[in-house]
């Protein structure tokens, strides 16, 4: 399970998911090194946007809680995520609707 934008909502989402669920979480953060133990602990690692590629491309699950931000606009497209994903991969968005590039998600489906 890949949680992109591991601020407070998702601490709390990978809290659910490795605890109720026992799923291996990463989670991803544009600054990693400012996550807090506790906040760490509710991940199996917190890495940062640099190792997208690589959590993308093991994930089963990829849950996208961004902000909106100039930078988070469109984050999710095709060429961006969508195709280093697995083909078998589930996309879930709780985060901005903005974040994903809706024309790119329908391509990739």
């Amino acid at each position: 399970m890949a949680i992109v934008g591991f601020g407070e909502i998702g601490v709390v989402t990978a809290r659910m998911l490795k605890n109720g669920f026992g799923c291996r979480v990463i989670g991803l953060k544009r600054r990693p090194e400012q996550t807090s133990d506790d906040d760490r602990s509710s991940a199996d690692e917190v890495v940062g946007l640099d190792q997208l590629d690589r959590v993308l491309a093991q994930a089963d699950f990829v849950v996208g809680v961004l902000p909106k931000t100039e930078e988070t606009v469109n984050f999710f497209t095709l060429e961006g995520c969508f195709a280093k994903m697995k083909k078998s991969a589930i996309f879930i968005n709780i985060g901005r609707g903005n974040t994903v590039k809706e024309d790119d998600l329908i391509v990739a489906l």
